[in-house]
């Protein structure tokens, strides 16, 4: 099972309203569980590389099913994990990446990139329902 078009422009919407509310532009990206592109926008006045930025976040989260916040928490207290992250270049253990989920199963992923990376957080949860 994957994440479907109808389910990932949701998270999409959510996450743009969110930041809206907030005055935060940001570039969502939505992807399936396998890391690709299913649905992405780029609000005005965010730097075109932030798109770059949340695809990573995304396929970050996807791939271990973790939030890319829990990720960067434990990469700061594990030096080998925080070398085995920063040597792959797809790898985004910042916050802003939070998995979706079906049940227990991890089916894609958000990510935001744009904002402050609590802010990126906090829009990519509640794009989610995690908020």
């Amino acid at each position: 099972m994957t994440i479907t078009l109808e389910r990932a422009q949701k998270a999409l919407t959510r996450a743009l309203e969110a930041a809206k509310a907030q005055n935060v532009p940001i570039a969502a990206v939505v992807v399936d569980r396998a890391g690709r592109m299913v649905a992405a926008a780029r609000m005005d006045d965010v730097g075109f590389m932030n798109i770059g930025v949340a695809q990573r976040k995304a396929g970050t989260s996807a791939n271990f099913g973790y939030p890319t916040q829990a990720m960067a928490d434990l990469a700061s207290k594990e030096p080998l994990i925080l070398a085995a992250f920063t040597g792959d270049a797809e790898v985004m253990a910042l916050a802003g990446g939070m998995p979706i989920k079906e049940g227990d199963k991890t089916i894609g992923a958000i990510g935001v990139a744009g904002g402050h990376y609590a802010q990126d957080h906090a829009i990519a949860a509640f794009a989610v329902g995690k908020e």
